[in-house]
């Protein structure tokens, strides 16, 4: 029997842009770039790649191209991330209240939190 090769082409996401920072959940990635800018992709059921969808993402998405962002962090199918001018958003998963808007509602983007 032959062997075969399987050639997988994936994005070169890091060719064109310095990335600042990533942080990888369960089953899910958001990175952030020097210029301030978020993105994200991988598994979506709650929302938490943050685009305003459930649609899971193969590669990345822009989040919330209005706000520049300082820092982020994703976690077990929730994601927040810090402004550059100091607030707190997150998305997501929220059936235990992880996000902390007050609710159990599950976010598909980011709202502000204790605005």
């Amino acid at each position: 029997m032959g062997q075969w090769l399987t050639a997988i082409f994936l994005p070169d996401i890091g060719a064109d842009y310095n990335w600042l920072s990533v942080s990888a959940g369960f089953a899910h990635t958001i990175a952030m770039r020097t210029d301030g800018s978020l993105w994200a992709w991988g598994w979506n059921n709650w929302g938490q790649v943050g685009n305003d969808t459930n649609i899971d993402r193969y590669v990345p998405t822009r989040i919330r191209a209005d706000i520049n962002w300082a820092l982020v962090s994703a976690g077990n199918g929730h994601s927040m991330a810090i402004c550059s001018n100091g607030t707190l958003w997150a998305w997501g998963n929220n059936y235990d209240g992880q996000l902390g808007d007050g609710t159990q509602v599950n976010r598909s983007t980011p709202v502000q939190i204790l605005p």
